[in-house]
């Protein structure tokens, strides 16, 4: 296979970055308390450090065009840099190698949430402008699942990584992540991406590297898991009387089953024939295949596919009733935001990540709140990743068999109503796993469907621009909204006179917080609702 011509480089370097930047995004409540503890922070200071990364969504549109403008290429090695800048400066600061005036600490930590979310945002944009750029619509749902699920396994992996690893403090998290910034996002950047104007070619992914990529996210999911019930079943007391070092089998076991199915694709069969993504009608069209149907038609060895591209895309289902123009226009930002469906597709996504953040920002406070021992925290937080990433892959994958995407969304908010009401009634860990477990799902839907439907609503020419709007907007509005004023509120109004005046303990601490995503979610089914019944929507999807 000449890689020159292929995608499958490109693919490649976009799924080993994809697991990075959800890895460090959503692990801040595995270091959070530890953060708290080492500073002195009081809840209000944490909850501005952990949301100032989240409130950076708002200018994440900036990444998203500097992807557009200067190539993914150029965007993927300066977020990879950036990244690890800003997590290696976070940590020498909240480890006192440096001495920082006391009341500027807050606004340090801060920025460096900042910077080391536009690195992510940077990574973000340019992993899934290649997988749009460079699949068939056949394949471009399960490529966007399978990248979008490893983003959501990223930060149980690195917990289980972490676990494994002798270290002095959970601040030590830090530099380990900036490590796989470099190595994983910056390093297959230079060596495999191409210039700005060579980003797209030809696909010659088959179902064979997707499902190898599935093999690799089930195996990583069985060790996030495993680790967390592990985690749950032992006490803190008994797991570090039977430690003695670092767990070198795991810390070795664990960078090979994520990693190595992905590099594995090189070694794979790629498809006889090959087209650019850019020469096929859309699935959505109006031809009368299924994509069961394409997909076959797609691998059939048939030489006459090789006389000309033309007689390759009639091959796969003819020409298309209307042209490309009339059924799907190119806009840009501004043209986007003037559309009825982006408003309502806005709000809905909001209010599932803005419920997903309230739990990996304060996972750590809600199991010190309801009392639970302090290593549900980790195995939580694994659970929530594991999820989130499974909603991910499935949404991506299933959504493509339904007559519109914009229907799991429906499906996403029911999910989020239905994960608070438990979260907000529960009392026992049993109940609360479940509600993390649930919250997760519904957190992790939204993310697969926001690239699909934004490429397919509204053209892939401006993707990056157009999806990184919505994949930091929401978490900033969600974030700032939710977990910083709504859950720090009912947090600080549940303390105790007569304790640290800090910490807050009991039910109360999140439950009103729990209440008010629930009913947000609510309206979240809604808008969906509206958005299936708007005239875009119904042109494109029928």
């Amino acid at each position: 296979m000449d890689y020159s011509k292929s995608s499958m480089p490109l693919l490649v370097s976009a799924f080993l970055a994809a697991g990075i930047t959800g890895g460090t995004t959503y692990a801040f409540g595995l270091y959070g308390q530890a953060l708290k503890e080492e500073l002195h922070l009081t809840q209000a200071q944490l909850d501005t450090i952990s949301s100032a990364s989240f409130c950076a969504g708002v200018a994440s549109w900036i990444p998203g065009l500097f992807v557009d403008k200067c190539g993914e290429r150029c965007a993927m090695i300066s977020g990879g840099v950036l990244g690890a800048s800003a997590l290696m400066s976070f940590w020498v600061i909240a480890r006192k190698f440096i001495s920082v005036p006391e009341e500027g600490i807050v606004a340090i930590l801060s920025l460096c949430g900042v910077l080391m979310f536009m690195g992510s945002a940077l990574i973000t944009g340019s992993v899934f402008k290649l997988i749009v750029r460079n699949t068939l619509p056949i394949n471009k749902g399960g490529a966007v699942g399978v990248a979008k699920g490893f983003v959501g396994l990223g930060s149980g992996a690195f917990s289980v990584l972490f676990e494994a690893l002798d270290r002095k403090t959970d601040l030590d998290f830090l530099p380990l992540a900036a490590f796989f910034f470099l190595a994983a996002c910056t390093l297959p950047a230079v060596c495999f991406l191409p210039g700005k104007n060579n980003c797209q070619r030809m696909d010659v992914s088959t179902p064979a590297h997707y499902s190898s990529l599935y093999l690799g996210l089930v195996a990583m999911a069985v060790l996030v898991v495993g680790q967390a019930f592990l985690e749950l079943m032992e006490g803190n007391e008994e797991r570090n009387n039977q430690r003695d070092g670092p767990d070198y089998l795991m810390a070795t076991l664990v960078p090979c089953v994520w990693f190595g199915p992905i590099l594995g694709l090189f070694l794979l069969p790629t498809a006889t024939h090959a087209v650019l993504p850019s020469d096929v009608q859309d699935e959505d069209d109006d031809s009368p295949l299924t994509a069961t149907e394409k997909e076959s038609t797609l691998y059939k060895d048939d030489p006459e596919l090789e006389e000309s591209d033309e007689e390759g895309v009639d091959e796969m289902g003819g020409e298309p009733d209307v042209t490309s123009s009339d059924r799907l226009q190119d806009r840009n930002l501004a043209q986007v935001l003037m559309t009825v469906p982006a408003w309502l597709m806005l709000w809905t996504c909001v209010i599932a990540v803005g419920g997903g953040t309230v739990m990996t920002n304060n996972m750590g406070q809600m199991v010190v709140a309801l009392r639970f021992d302090r290593n549900v925290t980790p195995a939580a937080l694994s659970i929530f990743s594991v999820a989130q990433s499974f909603a991910r892959v499935m949404s991506g994958s299933l959504s493509s068999l339904a007559k519109r995407r914009t229907s799991f969304l429906i499906i996403a908010s029911i999910l989020g109503a239905l994960a608070h009401t438990i979260l907000a009634l529960s009392s026992d860990e049993t109940s609360f796993i479940a509600g993390v477990f649930t919250s997760g799902l519904a957190f992790g839907m939204v993310w697969p469907l926001m690239v699909l439907i934004c490429g397919e609503l509204f053209g892939i020419e401006n993707v990056g621009a157009n999806y990184m709007l919505y994949d930091g907007l929401t978490s900033a509005l969600g974030t700032l909204a939710l977990s910083k004023f709504v859950a720090q509120k009912v947090y600080e109004d549940g303390i105790e006179p007569g304790g640290d005046g800090v910490t807050c303990y009991g039910q109360e601490c999140f439950q009103r917080t729990n209440w008010i995503i629930a009913g947000l979610a609510i309206t979240g089914i809604v808008t969906s609702w509206c958005m299936e019944c708007c005239p875009l929507t119904r042109q494109v999807y029928g």
